[in-house]
């Protein structure tokens, strides 16, 4: 009888420990998701930080969005064909990193005339390093283009936050964008990390 009862207890502990395991490990999960979730709020609710480097240059920094494949599934389903269309497998993604700049260019240029046939044709020509304009009016009609270059650098780095005092611990992670053409500003920048 004694030894049935000890048997019994010995179930019935292990049953509580292996329950109370469990539940800690959810307990964990959930406590990890939660502050992924705050995180992404606090993320969006924040803004893009514009800046000038020291050589004069237009740069912007934001922190990382921490989505799952479902939730990127959910919510940027524009951004899973941008995935897919560059074959690049939904499982193997890592990140992504979306940039848009805008390019204003103010120029003045000369005008040329050129006889061609008895037509009075002015045209016109401006080329730098980041921009080249082409075109010719005639008739009241403006037949050119324009080629803008640009280039951009990204940065990542992780973020922290304070466990103790003294300690701290990789929070999520954040990136600065610079592009090197002047005539360009980074009008929205979104960095994404896949769990």
């Amino acid at each position: 009888m004694k030894n049935k009862i000890i048997a019994v207890l010995a179930i019935l502990l292990t049953v509580a420990g292996v329950s109370i395991y469990f539940g800690y490990k959810d307990m964990l999960a959930t406590r990890n998701e939660l502050r992924e979730a705050q995180n992404n709020v606090r993320v969006l609710e924040g803004d893009v930080t514009h800046f000038k480097t020291l050589s004069g240059k237009n740069a912007s920094t934001v922190e990382a969005l921490q989505y799952t494949l479902a939730e990127m599934k959910r919510y940027r389903a524009k951004d899973i064909a941008t995935i897919e269309d560059l074959n690049v497998k939904l499982k193997r993604a890592q990140y992504l990193i979306n940039i848009g700049t805008e390019t204003k260019v103010k120029y003045v240029t000369v005008m040329k005339d050129s006889i061609i046939r008895d037509t009075v044709v002015q045209c016109f020509d401006y080329s730098d390093a980041w921009v080249d304009s082409w075109g010719c009016v005639k008739d009241k009609v403006l037949d050119g283009g324009i080629a803008v270059r640009d280039s951009v650098s990204v940065v990542g780095e992780p973020t922290y936050r304070r466990v103790w005092i003294f300690f701290k611990k990789v929070n999520g992670a954040k990136i600065s964008v610079v592009n090197k053409n002047p005539y360009s500003t980074i009008v929205s920048n979104e960095y994404f990390l896949f769990r």
